[in-house]
């Protein structure tokens, strides 16, 4: 396990189709700006394109990874221009140079609109940033206010809801309980984690079943997405 340094990304809504962008990192600060480089067509077709069903195996240099590279790397481009991206390759020499890896931080609470963005797929040649262990992405909402820790006693309780409408790209849903399983077999094993499957995806199965708790974690394995016209993000059940 690496021991991170932060470079935290903040984006906020601007003039027109442009963001701001500000970023802190070991190496210093940098503000920028930000446009979506590709339409809401080409972002569902993304998504059809790499989530489709497949005869044969999947190679590295297939159609499909090569879409994604592209994608990766015009989202990577856009948001790391000029100065901002001189304190992404400064923080991550410097946070190397420690034994430590860079940790990416977006923040997007001030343009919730951004979160459907593919942002796992940011790709810096030669490899995706989230799937390093030296530079894992991960987003953050801002709050008002920091939270209290919420104190827990063993086991953790997880409840787990899996959402595979027949009407929405199909998700390999086995394949992502066998990885949550698998993640957390050993503490499962020790009684530290209980993991309860909620398979019926509705709102009133979940409140119904939050009753019952008390749960400490809600994981949920399905679609979601922004409702533009009330501003604000949806889970499809």
């Amino acid at each position: 396990m690496h021991e991170y340094c932060e470079l935290k990304v903040r984006i906020e809504r601007g003039d027109d189709q442009a963001f701001r962008v500000a970023a802190a990192g070991p190496s210093g600060e940098a503000t920028g700006t930000f446009q979506v480089p590709f339409s809401q067509v080409e972002l569902e077709n993304l998504v059809l394109r790499v989530s489709r069903p497949r005869q044969t195996v999947r190679r590295i240099d297939s159609p499909e990874m090569e879409l994604v590279r592209r994608f990766g790397n015009e989202l990577f481009n856009s948001i790391f221009q000029s100065r901002v991206r001189d304190v992404y390759r400064d923080s991550y020499a410097q946070a190397r140079a420690e034994g430590k890896g860079l940790r990416v931080t977006l923040a997007l609470g001030d343009a919730p609109n951004l979160m459907n963005l593919p942002w796992e797929y940011l790709y810096d040649e030669p490899a995706f940033l989230s799937i390093s262990t030296w530079t894992p992405v991960v987003r953050y909402l801002n709050l008002p206010r920091a939270r209290r820790p919420l104190p827990v006693m063993p086991p953790l309780r997880i409840l787990a809801m899996v959402s595979a409408p027949s009407d929405s790209v199909q998700l390999d849903v086995e394949r992502e309980k066998h990885l949550l399983e698998e993640a957390l077999g050993g503490l499962v094993t020790s009684g530290g984690v209980e993991i309860f499957w909620l398979e019926q995806a509705t709102l009133r199965a979940l409140q119904r079943e939050l009753r019952r708790g008390p749960y400490h974690i809600f994981h949920f394995i399905g679609h979601g997405g922004y409702d533009h016209a009330a501003e604000d993000g949806v889970l499809l059940l």
